[in-house]
């Protein structure tokens, strides 16, 4: 048995997730689902809360970030959360293949990880991604990933 903060975004009632699990009398391993796009202080409040992390690692740069999210200062955020994270619990890292964006972003992230926190991360390399809601919007993600897309982040990591 476990609590899994997952769905949406948990981040907004992180107080009230504290509050609620510090006054349980169970205890379970703590679950945290989300992409890590938090604050410090939000990090400084799960440090030593959550038992597993469970993230989200999209762009392998702020241009791709900011152009197909709209998010700024997404790797310096972004990579600090996932070495506070590492740093103080499990970490499962997912990396969501994007269409023609293996060079720019698949594979910067696969590197820095290997970098920065080690080799014996778990790393799973998502080919789900499918082009809906805007994806049509954005000729370089508006199809799936090729297999050759995902074979070659497979043989990047066999090296």
């Amino acid at each position: 048995m476990n609590v899994n903060f997952v769905g949406g975004e948990p981040t907004p009632n992180l107080h009230y997730i504290l509050r609620t699990i510090n006054n349980s009398s169970e205890n379970m391993p703590v679950i945290w689902n989300n992409n890590l796009y938090l604050s410090e202080l939000a990090m400084k409040l799960l440090d030593g809360f959550v038992d597993v992390y469970i993230t989200d690692f999209e762009y392998g740069n702020d241009k791709c970030a900011e152009n197909l999210s709209g998010i700024s200062n997404y790797s310096k955020i972004i990579m600090r959360n996932h070495e506070i994270a590492y740093d103080s619990s499990d970490i499962i890292i997912r990396q969501l293949v994007l269409p023609n964006h293996v060079e720019c972003c698949s594979k910067p992230i696969i590197k820095w990880i290997s970098n920065n926190l080690g080799l014996d991360v778990v790393l799973n390399i998502m080919s789900q991604y499918k082009p809906f809601y805007k994806a049509s919007e954005y000729h370089d993600i508006s199809r799936l990933p090729t297999m050759d897309e995902v074979n070659e982040l497979f043989r990047m990591l066999k090296h």
